[in-house]
């Protein structure tokens, strides 16, 4: 009996010590970082294993008991999270003489839909509530329509807030955490995450800059607390502002919270008889448990859900061939040439996704490509189509990717002489519900007759905003922004619609319409007018990728010693080829053959899940890493890259997203050498990388032996 109680003691000995170790329920603890603020994405107290990166019905009812409480029943209980005010009256404060007509208006696997109807007998001006729960993501959206319903013309409406929420669920006397991202802004900071914890009594606010939804700040925003009860205690909101123009957002902390409100920055506008204005379509992830989590989840939703889908699945890996380097863009482009480097691409063994013409292959009266306004080819060089080369594209199993910008005009050309469609003697006029017309339907046609399959729309103006307000009049601030991005996405609904199976790739400068609205209807292929470099490169991906599932950049680089560190350094989900491809220049092709072979087995990964495995840092002396995960079956690949100032000859790298009692077969990609671990070992131990020189991308695969 002794002896059984003393081996019963044991045990359980045993027993704690495994708990102490590895962490309460089995779970896998690990050490506390070293700088919660610089280590924020890995903060976490446990590995973050295989099956928790799933929602959680905890955070599917967060989502729904949040929509019953603010817009279902936001009347009933007094609060709903927006705002406007009319005549300096607000609807949120007034909200107990406002009737609220709710009804379930849709359902099906992807979401359930809610139309809600705020009226009140004394006013004109009429609020509906588009609002959405999705089945498959703790994720609440909506937004809010006002119409003036009345005979004369409404109040004046101000502070159009689609946002205006106070957030209270952090444990009393914890912190807020707040973490931004920077937007297309042409530098190593472009998409840079910024975290901070938010002080009392000072705001924080973002914005796009110029009319353009992700120029300096991207429209996203993660705020995490402390909260008792919630898986490992960490709680948080994940917040989109779905607007095509010029958004706002602030968040300040306060006694009660944090107090914050976004919306088109500016509105003060009263409403015609019949006439309607929009807020931004608000979405909002709840979650608990881990902040890169969190971060994933919102890339799934956008990627499976949200973003446009080909033969009804997510977008597959893409690249682009193009002849940009030898002929300036498409400014000396010509059938001929077009019709033979495809041709010459495909004799080397190159087989892209896709022919690229970007700008330059209108005529160009000024002889620039930004010359823009003639929207048929250029009679010259392509006679009256582009048809000749999107057939060779399509013969050699490619699609055609073509270049357009309408929304600016310059002297000269077509649309310059249609003045009945111009907001300003160089914008045309996507407020003008004619114009918009007009465009929809030249656009359409310009599509079938060249071939199109991916039509590509930039906006190169340095401001949108400043076009708008001169077609601005007294108390209609905003008014013609708020119309214009209405038809604005009108306008791309219209070309999907008619033109079936069409890819739109939305740029504007750069990836600075990245918005929710945006990414519903289009992908963005150019994430940046800053390109090539790899450190730069590497910078943006490592930021853009916390909110991004999808986008794309180029690669130039083709010296011998330098085309693998540099292709994996601009590798991303589409991956442009700006090489130079000549016949019997065997080893030069094979170079290339080498890198897009290694894409197309590796690069279906770029699109699962993201694990920043170093800090943020634009400097040339040190390495950065990080992990893409598939959740379905745990295998991934790492990239490491030491950039060419650095001395370091080693790192370790925790992983996440393992079953941490299998054994996984980790294999360097370019020496074929592979070592075993189990997940509990890459988790807690990590995988140590050794790179002697420096100017060096290393990738490794890994899955479960």
């Amino acid at each position: 009996m002794r002896f059984l109680k003393q081996a019963a003691l044991l045990f359980l000995a045993a027993a704690l010590l495994l708990c102490t170790l590895s962490g309460c329920g089995g779970a896998l603890k690990l050490q506390a970082v070293a700088d919660p603020a610089e280590d924020y994405f890995r903060d976490r107290p446990y590995a973050l294993e295989a099956g928790q990166t799933a929602p959680a019905k905890a955070e599917h009812r967060r989502a729904q008991q949040w929509l019953e409480q603010y817009l279902l029943g936001g009347a009933e209980k007094g609060a709903v999270p927006f705002d406007f005010l009319i005549d300096g009256e607000s609807f949120a404060q007034s909200l107990s003489s406002w009737q609220c007509d709710v009804q379930q208006t849709g359902s099906d696997d992807v979401k359930t839909d809610y139309t809600l109807v705020y009226t009140r007998p004394d006013q004109p001006v009429a609020a509906t509530v588009y609002a959405s729960l999705y089945r498959q993501w703790p994720v609440v959206e909506w937004t809010v329509w006002l119409e003036n319903t009345g005979g004369a013309n409404s109040g004046v409406i101000t502070e159009f807030n689609g946002l205006n929420l106070t957030v209270d669920e952090a444990d009393a006397g914890t912190e807020y955490n707040l973490t931004t991202f920077a937007g297309s802004r042409m530098n190593l900071s472009a998409f840079k995450p910024n975290y901070q914890v938010m002080e009392p009594g000072k705001a924080v606010s973002i914005s796009g800059a110029a009319g353009k939804p992700s120029a300096y700040w991207a429209p996203y925003y993660n705020l995490q607390w402390q909260e008792k009860g919630a898986e490992w205690n960490k709680a948080g909101m994940l917040f989109s502002v779905g607007w095509s123009g010029q958004w706002s957002a602030k968040l300040e902390r306060t006694d009660a919270g944090v107090q914050m409100e976004a919306g088109q920055e500016r509105f003060a506008s009263y409403l015609e008889p019949g006439e309607q204005a929009r807020g931004p379509l608000m979405s909002i992830l709840f979650y608990e448990q881990d902040f890169m989590r969190s971060q994933n989840m919102f890339r799934r939703f956008m990627y499976e859900t949200v973003m446009p889908k080909q033969n009804g699945q997510p977008l597959p890996n893409m690249t682009a061939g193009s002849t940009a380097v030898e002929t300036d863009l498409t400014k000396t482009a010509t059938t001929e040439n077009q019709v033979a480097a495809i041709e010459r691409w495909a004799r080397a063994g190159l087989k892209p996704t896709h022919w690229l013409m970007d700008a330059g292959w209108y005529e160009m009266p000024g002889g620039g490509w930004e010359d823009t306004g003639n929207w048929d080819p250029d009679p010259a060089r392509f006679g009256d189509s582009m048809m000749e080369i999107s057939e060779a594209a399509e013969a050699a199993g490619m699609g055609y990717i073509l270049w357009y910008e309408p929304e600016r005009v310059n002297a000269n050309t077509d649309f310059s002489e249609r003045k009945e469609y111009l907001l300003t003697e160089n914008m045309f006029d996507l407020s003008n519900d004619e114009a918009l017309q007009f465009l929809c339907e030249y656009i359409v046609e310009q599509i079938e007759r060249n071939g199109v399959s991916v039509y590509r729309q930039d906006c190169n103006f340095s401001s949108l905003m400043e076009n708008w307000k001169k077609g601005e009049s007294e108390n209609r601030i905003g008014m013609v922004e708020n119309k214009y991005v209405v038809n604005y996405l009108r306008f791309f609904d219209y070309l999907l619609e008619h033109c079936p199976g069409l890819l739109i790739d939305s740029c504007a400068s750069g990836g600075r319409r990245i918005e929710m609205e945006t990414n519903r209807r289009s992908v963005v292929l150019w994430r940046d007018d800053a390109c090539y470099e790899p450190t730069l490169t590497q910078c943006q991906s490592y930021g853009i990728n916390f909110y991004a599932p999808y986008s794309g950049h180029g690669t130039i680089d083709t010296a011998p010693e330098t085309i693998k560190y540099a292709f994996r350094s601009n590798m991303c989900q589409s991956t442009w080829l700006s090489w130079v491809v000549k016949d019997g220049d065997d080893a030069q092709n094979a170079l290339y053959r080498e890198r897009l072979d290694e894409f197309y087995e590796y690069g279906r990964y770029l699109m699962e899940d993201y694990y920043p495995l170093t800090r943020f840092s634009d400097a040339t002396d040190v390495w950065m890493a990080w992990q893409y995960n598939d959740p379905e079956d745990t295998s991934g690949i790492i990239q490491v890259f030491k950039r060419p100032d650095s001395t370091q000859q080693s790192d370790t790298y925790l992983l996440s997203g393992l079953h941490k009692n299998k054994t996984y077969v980790v294999t360097d990609i370019d020496t074929g050498a592979a070592v075993e671990k189990t997940g509990r070992q890459l988790m807690t131990e990590g995988l140590t990388v050794d790179i002697s020189e420096a100017f060096d991308a290393k990738l490794f695969h890994y899955a479960v032996k």
